[in-house]
């Protein structure tokens, strides 16, 4: 005889899903169309069956704790692939358009779609690589990761943001060898069109004040830039999610240990009519994210 499944109840992850997407109990409740009371030992029941707590409470709000973050990333897709049945069964995969600016898709996104992939398999993904804001309307994807300054962040049920990110500059491992004082190597810059739309952090003169030189290489794209330090070009300013996987791999050396925090966060944006998708890939790529 097959072993008895133990698995977690189902009406508890409801009300876990819920409760993370709307911030609160008492909205999850209206959502869910229960009390806040019953959502709450929803909850309860689901805290006990992991014996973890799921959330803390924090002034105002709360938020979910490691467990619950764990938690999360793991339902995403398990919920999206539930929601989506009638018409996968009936019509095969879904097609669901992401878009994402080039530098965030050839530097830490791509690494990426195959785990993305492979938890949402019901899904045909395509990928849009943003070029210039103004793409946004043609290709009118169901999410996109947009990089945006924090103060125009209003955030919202289909508006999450990643992990706060520091910029700071880099260069390639070979480059630095031999040379005591990183200030003293080649600059690579943003061009002076995109610089003048930048905010301070992305200036060498913030990093090096008037000892800030001119710069010997200057990019439109901050992957380009990268590219350029990675081959020995100079010293570039990166951020820290572009950089992530290149520094774990030893392509790219921090040089200094300042950094700066940045004036603009990478979020998740997506239309209320794709919320049953986009919600769960959107807490499945900041999970990713915030897990590194």
């Amino acid at each position: 005889m097959a072993a008895k499944r133990r698995l977690p109840p189902f009406a508890g992850l409801l009300a876990f899903d819920a409760v993370l997407r709307h911030g609160g109990f008492s909205r999850a409740g209206e959502a869910l169309h229960l009390t806040q009371s019953a959502v709450s030992h929803r909850v309860a029941a689901l805290e006990q069956h992991f014996g973890a707590k799921l959330f803390e409470r924090l002034n105002p709000g709360l938020a979910p704790t490691r467990a619950g973050k764990r938690l999360a990333a793991a339902l995403a897709p398990i919920l999206a692939g539930l929601e989506d049945l009638n018409g996968a069964v009936a019509a095969g995969p879904v097609r669901f358009k992401l878009a994402t600016g080039q530098a965030l898709l050839g530097w830490w996104l791509s690494a990426r779609l195959g785990a993305l992939a492979a938890a949402f398999p019901h899904l045909e993904i395509e990928i849009a690589a943003l070029t210039h804001p103004s793409q946004r309307r043609r290709v009118r994807a169901d999410l996109e990761l947009l990089w945006v300054k924090r103060a125009e962040f209003a955030g919202g049920p289909q508006a999450l943001a990643f992990p706060e990110e520091t910029i700071f500059p880099v260069a390639a491992p070979g480059l630095l060898r031999g040379h005591r004082d990183w200030r003293a190597l080649p600059l690579i810059a943003k061009t002076e069109a995109a610089e003048d739309d930048a905010t301070p952090e992305w200036r060498w003169r913030a990093w090096l004040g008037g000892n800030a030189k001119r710069a010997a290489l200057r990019f439109d794209d901050p992957g380009a830039a990268l590219q350029a330090a990675i081959d020995g070009g100079g010293i570039a300013l990166t951020r820290s999610l572009l950089a992530q996987d290149a520094l774990a791999a030893g392509r790219l050396k921090r040089v200094s240990r300042t950094m700066m925090p940045s004036a603009k966060i990478q979020t998740a944006q997506w239309r209320a009519e794709s919320d049953a998708l986009a919600g769960p890939i959107a807490r499945f790529l900041i999970a990713s994210a915030a897990s590194a």
